[in-house]
């Protein structure tokens, strides 16, 4: 500001404004492709300390990540194997009991006291729900269906694990050094943060997956296979993830009777119940917590600008948002200290 009360701009300014806003820009464009580098990193953080731990016992990093990938293919190859008949053969019998199942859950929503407005809010939105739903199932579809993205993606997590100073030695390039050792910090962290939290959700998504499984074996809902596998994957999408997977299975309960739902329902609360007081803090801890208020509007923003791919990496984001913030701060409460007082 000058001495007349004057905001003084340079051009410099404009510049670096224009190319801030360009790369905002290009990355919303390209933001399918950086969404699956994004992915990749997620990866090859949480199979880093698996690949380090072969290094420790002298194997080379190609080798080691060779074999963990292998035995990932096998392990994947074994479930399909033995999971895809009874995986199809539920899914055949669930599209010839779709008219049925529709059926009887708008006779039990018409028959309800509040029957009329559900109706009418229904059909209000039919076409917008039907819309969601079915590109909703089609990306589940496409993400297990497509082979060219996986593979993309395992290939550039497998470059990342063979080179694992290779983001690093990035950084320092394209980094000022009066700042490389800040971002390098947020790097670090984010790495660590970002292992562990897919770890977690793989493991909490099994055991999850499993418990759906036997409890509605037990209870003698229909479907209960392929049902387990969607809450499971449901897992991966917090708090919204749990509720569709709960709501869709009390739906299938109930075409086959009211108490069966209820009790279904009941048994998805407690399961629910049991994961946020006992595994989650078990598992999770307090190292990749997140506020709920937070995980809310992260998931609203992922959906908006990537759909069911923004909602799934959007927690991702947020650890590494999170990490920007606190590396700030600190900085910020260094100068603090070191400052002369007036």
């Amino acid at each position: 500001m000058t001495k007349e009360g004057k905001i003084d701009i340079s051009w410099m300014t404009f510049v670096r404004f224009f190319v801030v806003a360009g790369l905002l820009v290009l990355a919303y464009v390209l933001r399918s492709v950086l969404a699956m580098i994004f992915v990749s990193i997620i990866i090859a953080a949480a199979l880093s300390p698996m690949v380090d731990w072969f290094q420790k016992k002298k194997v080379s990093r190609l080798v080691g990540a060779l074999i963990i990938y292998l035995s990932i293919i096998a392990l994947l190859s074994l479930i399909i194997y033995f999971a895809f008949p009874i995986i199809y053969a539920e899914i055949m019998n669930l599209a010839d009991s779709l008219p049925g199942i529709s059926e009887q859950v708008f006779h039990y929503i018409s028959n309800s006291a509040l029957g009329e407005r559900i109706s009418d809010f229904i059909s209000s939105y039919q076409g917008s729900i039907i819309k969601d739903a079915s590109q909703f199932f089609s990306i589940l579809i496409n993400l297990g269906g497509g082979i060219v993205s996986v593979l993309t993606v395992f290939l550039i997590s497998f470059y990342l694990l063979l080179e694992k100073d290779g983001i690093s030695d990035f950084i320092k390039f394209i980094t000022p050094q009066s700042i490389e050792s800040t971002v390098l910090k947020i790097w670090y962290r984010s790495r660590l943060r970002l292992g562990k939290w897919l770890r977690v959700q793989i493991l909490l998504s099994t055991i999850i997956g499993a418990m759906v499984w036997v409890v509605l074996v037990i209870l003698g809902v229909k479907y209960a296979f392929i049902l387990a596998i969607f809450a499971a994957l449901c897992e991966l999408v917090p708090m919204v993830g749990p509720i569709l997977a709960g709501v869709v299975a009390t739906i299938v309960a109930l075409t086959q009777s009211l108490p069966l739902a209820i009790w279904t329902a009941i048994a998805f609360i407690l399961i629910q119940r049991l994961e946020n007081d006992i595994l989650v803090p078990a598992i999770m801890g307090k190292t990749i917590g997140f506020n709920p208020v937070i995980v809310l509007v992260a998931l609203f923003a992922g959906g908006k600008l990537g759909g069911v791919l923004g909602m799934l990496i959007a927690l991702p984001v947020v650890i590494v948002v999170e990490e920007i913030i606190k590396e700030l701060n600190k900085k910020k409460q260094q100068r603090l200290e070191v400052a002369p007082l007036p």
